[in-house]
């Protein structure tokens, strides 16, 4: 809520998505559900191709291991 205040971003119109180990269930995104109306969670990137290991781990989970491309070589 401080970010959005001091950005002056409207609780009821910004777009917020959300990563990491969350999921619909927790107390986590209830609470936040109930002051941002327009929260989604990430996808994976689709420019990256995992095997099949990958398909039983959440989209929105493991940001630092799907961003690992944006580093230098």
């Amino acid at each position: 809520m401080l970010v959005m205040s001091t950005l002056k971003l409207d609780q009821k119109s910004s777009r917020v998505i959300l990563w990491g180990y969350i999921g619909k269930n927790s107390s986590h995104y209830q609470e936040f559900y109930k002051y941002i109306s327009n929260v989604e969670f990430g996808s994976r990137p689709n420019h990256l191709r995992f095997g099949y290991l990958f398909d039983e781990v959440q989209d929105h989970g493991y940001l630092d291991l799907f961003s690992m491309n944006l580093f230098g070589k």
